[in-house]
């Protein structure tokens, strides 16, 4: 997976996963290959912290808005990929940093085939 990133950290809990937070006004991106497969969604598992935001992309389209409430709690967020980019070979999934805030701890992005 070919990542890039901007004004983000990372780290790991205390399970040994792996994490990337979007510090404020940051974001991160990976192209993901879609193996010739038809993808029906992007699914995105992240540790929660209060009052964290983040915002989804897909190929440059918003898709999405990722909000927690509660800090420390295993979370995941599915949203559904735009009909005209599902047949696409590689899909870059960006996550942004929402209304200035920061981000959940991210780790895992992922495409849902169908």
């Amino acid at each position: 997976h070919f990542i890039q990133m901007e004004n983000t950290a990372n780290g790991a809990d205390n399970n040994g996963r792996h994490w990337r937070m979007i510090r404020r006004e940051g974001w991160f991106s990976y192209k993901l290959n879609s193996a010739g497969q038809k993808v029906k969604e992007v699914r995105l598992a992240f540790t929660g912290r209060e009052g964290a935001e983040a915002v989804v992309e897909i190929n440059g389209r918003e898709i999405g808005t990722v909000k927690t409430s509660v800090q420390g709690t295993a979370e995941s967020y599915s949203a559904p990929v735009p009909e005209d980019l599902k047949n696409e070979a590689v899909l870059t999934v960006k996550v942004k940093s929402g209304a200035g805030r920061m981000s959940p701890q991210f780790f895992e992005v992922r495409l849902i085939k169908e």
